[in-house]
C-alpha cells in the first residue's frame, strides 16, 4: 500500500522544516508502549466540541474514556487543542482530567501558545541585539 509510505516521507520531509510538530509527537509516543503504539492519532478540539464552559459536552466524556483499556492504559493516542491559553497545559490538564474523569498528560494538551515555547529559548530577545538594529 503506497499511501502510508508518501504519508510518512511527507511527515519526515515537514519534520525537518519545521521540527516542533515532530518534537511533540516524539514526546507524546514515547509515553506508549510499544504493544499499545497504533498508526494513528486523535485530537479534540477542547471548546465547543468536548467542553462548553467548565461542563462536558453530550457523551464525550464516555467517548473519551473509550480510548483507555480496562486497566487505565491508553489504547488510542490523543490530543487536545484549543486556541485558549493563559495558564500552563499541566493545570489544563489537571482540569480536563477532573471534568472529564480520565487522566490526561500535559503533553497530551496543545494550547495556543504550546508551540511556540520550544522557539522561545532560540529568539528570546536580547538587549545587545537591540543595539545592533540602531547601528
Amino acid at each position: 500500500m503506497r499511501v502510508p509510505i508518501i504519508v510518512a516521507k511527507a511527515t519526515r520531509s515537514q519534520a525537518k522544516q519545521h521540527p516542533l510538530p515532530s518534537i511533540l509527537s516524539r514526546s507524546l509516543f514515547h509515553h506508549f508502549s510499544a504493544s499499545k503504539r497504533c498508526g494513528f492519532g486523535i485530537g479534540f478540539d477542547i471548546d465547543g466540541v468536548v467542553l462548553r464552559g467548565e461542563s462536558p459536552i453530550g457523551g464525550s466524556p464516555q467517548a473519551i474514556r473509550r480510548l483507555y483499556d480496562n486497566s487505565g492504559a491508553l489504547n488510542i493516542p490523543f490530543i487536545f487543542l484549543t486556541n485558549g491559553g493563559g495558564f500552563p497545559e499541566s493545570k489544563r490538564a489537571l482540569e480536563l482530567s477532573r471534568i472529564l474523569d480520565v487522566n490526561i498528560l500535559p503533553l497530551q494538551v496543545v494550547q495556543g501558545h504550546t508551540p511556540f515555547k520550544q522557539l522561545a529559548n532560540v529568539y528570546v530577545f536580547k538587549p545587545e541585539s537591540d543595539l545592533d538594529l540602531r547601528k
